[in-house]
């Protein structure tokens, strides 16, 4: 208490109490605003980036999806453009956590089914795995081949700051960075789909 009392003492009249109220829902709908504005310019940004590269027969942006944008763990994804959904295959993911770690951005490259369901671990996985630890990313679980966070968090002050002031800017140096991890992964990837797919087929 006695660390907090100065605060309450300044809160606790009704002109100060009642500016707090209001710049408190201020905060809120700025934090959603930007939060939506994010996701919306990424999405068209990734798109236009698959589209106009070399690779726009074989893999497809898959958009993050807006009406689930104050969800936990809703993502995006760079994946196989004509898979079989059936079929095992890798997909690059960039996705946001819970709002209790203020939507921190994460990567993952995984399955379309449980990790343990797959019987590969040929030489392009071996090569993939030493590329991603460069990049701190762990393997945490069965759905998730692979995951790490990134360097951001949707809800903390800088990230806010420059989506305001620097949208387009900050925006795109987020999709080049992902853009060139994927061009980092993608031979492995491609190698690895495809390899499974034989195995699947015997």
């Amino acid at each position: 208490m006695s660390t907090e009392k100065p605060v309450y003492e300044f809160l606790a009249t009704e002109d100060n109490l009642n500016y707090a109220n209001e710049l408190s829902k201020e905060l809120e709908l700025f934090r959603k605003d930007m939060h939506n504005l994010f996701w919306k310019n990424y999405n068209s940004l990734m798109d236009q980036k698959i589209i106009a590269s070399e690779y726009c027969s074989t893999w497809k942006y898959i958009s993050f999806n807006m009406r689930r944008l104050l969800t936990d763990y809703e993502r995006s994804s760079i994946s196989p453009a004509h898979s079989d959904p059936a079929k095992p295959r890798l997909s690059f993911n960039f996705f946001q956590a819970t709002p209790e770690t203020n939507f921190h951005l994460i990567y993952s490259v995984n399955w379309n089914k449980r990790s343990s369901e797959m019987n590969y671990d040929g030489p392009a996985m071996t090569r993939l795995k030493v590329k991603l630890a460069s990049y701190k990313i762990n393997i945490p679980n069965e759905w998730e081949f692979l995951l790490g966070n990134s360097y951001w968090r949707i809800f903390d002050a800088e990230f806010l700051k420059r989506i305001f002031k620097e949208t387009d800017v900050f925006c795109q140096e987020i999709v080049d960075h992902n853009w060139n991890m994927f061009l980092d992964f993608r031979p492995e990837m491609e190698q690895i789909n495809l390899e499974v797919a034989d195995i699947s087929q015997s």
